[in-house]
Parts: C-alpha cells; structure tokens; sequence
C-alpha cells in the first residue's frame, strides 16, 4: 500500500475517495482494523494482559504463523550444530539430539505433534517426565538434563514472544544426587598387589589402574592408540590425546606405574590400539565392583 501524506485523512485513518486506488487500500485498512480489535479482545480475555507494543507483537505474530515447539527445538537444534566442536562438544549437542527425539516421541504418542508454544503448561511438563521415567525407563539424572534441554526451548518461545509466562516456574528440575565412594589409597595399594584369577577381570583391572594414574575417562582409554605415547626432548614420555567429552587435547605426563601397565597391555606391538578388546561400561563397572 503507498500513498502520499496529502492523500491520508489522519483524523479518520483512511485515505482520499478521489484517489484512484483509495478503494483497495481503505478496504484493506479496515481489515487490519477488524483483526487488531478482535485480536484486543482476546489477548484481554485469554491472558488479562495488555499493552500497545505486546498487541503490536502479537498482531505481526498472528500474520504469520506460529511454530510448534517441534520446529523452535529443531531451529534451536540447529543453531546449537553450528558451535559443535568449538564451544560445544558432540558429546553435549547428541544428549541434546537426543532429548529432541525423546519430546518428539512423547508428543507422537500423545497424538499432538503440532504442541504450540502456548500449550506447554504444568500438566504438558509433568506428563513429559512421567513418560520418559515409566514408559522409556530413563534414570533420574537423565529426565533432569531432558527437562533442562526442553527449558531452553520455551526459553526462546518467550524470548521470541510466542509466550508471555514460563511454565517451568511452577516445576522443580532436580538432579539427584549420589554418594560416590572415593577411593583411598590402601584401597589403590591392594588392587595394584591384586593378581585376579581370570585374565578378563585383570584386563579391567588394569584399565581402571591407569585410569587412576592417567586422569583419563573410561571412553578416552577405549580409542587410546601407541602414537598417543610421546617422549619429549626431556626423555620424559606423555600421553598426548584429543578427548572424547570436550575435543580438548590433554597432555598427560606417563607415572612409572602408568608405563608399566602400557608396556604389560602392548604384548609388545608398536601400533594401533593398546586395548584391542575393550568391556562394556556396565561390565565393567561390575567387575571393578567385584575385584576392589
């Protein structure tokens, strides 16, 4: 729509009769006019809340359309791929990917895949985390960082306006928390003097060991490869390892005992991979359990 200043009537928010396409545009001024009323009335009456810049917001929204949660998550998704192996690691954005998927399959089952910003209330949330601890199992600790995950979503429909309220006010998020059981170091001294009978619950022996002595985490000994072994021009030797959890590369400086349980898981090979056969966690966290 264009006009000139001395063609607008600005007292009766139209535009001179006389003016050739005046018809078309006053018609479309009093559409926009009906629309803004009528949206008034209902912002008033559903939220009880209004002002001039929020019924601006709303109308420019109402002219286009409002994305599900699904799509704020996969745009929100998307912008978190692009800091993927800088500011955050694969490990951080797949737990991401992966809550995605998890709220996806909850609105599937519920047969509301087009769930808008406006319907995640208390209850929506709530039922969320029923479902994912009784229908997908998943531990505690594990619905806490989904639910944290699905916070940053409606924190970007708020922040883009599409709602004025946070439900995740009215909701506790708690991780729980676990008395881990620190190692002393008589208990580091008898698994080292320790000779187990089967060669299976050695070689997890020996993996946790140097693990003690490294630093490293389970899943950074599982790729640890002999071209990680450097010997500096000091003639001390390093472990020099980009790791799994924060793409962050580590040197770590090789204790005698370390070298040692090396030297004992080579069997001599200089290449590829110093632990050729590798335990699942849960096996061996029950081994570590048995023998310790």
């Amino acid at each position: 729509m264009q006009t000139s200043p001395d063609e607008w009537l600005a007292r009766k928010g139209y535009i001179k009769a006389t003016t050739g396409n005046s018809s078309g545009i006053n018609l479309q001024l009093n559409s926009m006019d009906e629309r803004l009323h009528a949206l008034y009335e209902r912002t008033l009456r559903e939220e009880n809340y209004i002002t001039a810049e929020y019924l601006k917001e709303q109308y420019l929204r109402y002219m286009k359309p409002t994305p599900t949660l699904i799509e704020l998550y996969q745009s929100l998704c998307e912008s978190k791929k692009e800091l993927e192996g800088h500011t955050l690691s694969k490990a951080t954005f797949r737990a991401f990917k992966d809550s995605q998927k998890s709220f996806a399959h909850f609105l599937r089952t519920k047969e509301n895949e087009g769930c808008l910003p406006k319907e995640a209330d208390k209850d929506l949330i709530e039922n969320y985390r029923l479902f994912m601890l009784r229908d997908l199992g998943n531990k505690e600790s594990s619905v806490s960082n989904r639910l944290r995950h699905l916070h940053q979503v409606i924190r970007k429909a708020q922040q883009e306006r599409y709602i004025r309220e946070d439900p995740f006010e009215l909701i506790d998020i708690e991780t729980p928390t676990y008395e881990r059981n620190a190692l002393t170091a008589d208990d580091l001294q008898k698994l080292l003097a320790y000779r187990p009978h089967r060669s299976t619950d050695n070689h997890c022996r020996l993996i946790f060991l140097l693990g003690c002595f490294t630093g490293l985490a389970f899943s950074d000994l599982k790729k640890l490869r002999m071209d990680d072994v450097y010997t500096f021009g000091d003639g001390r030797r390093y472990i020099s390892l980009c790791r799994t959890k924060t793409q962050n590369r580590s040197i770590v400086p090789l204790l005698p005992v370390a070298e040692k349980i090396l030297a004992i898981v080579s069997h001599g090979r200089r290449e590829g991979l110093f632990f050729r056969e590798f335990p699942s966690n849960s096996n061996f966290n029950r081994t570590i359990q048995e023998i310790s």
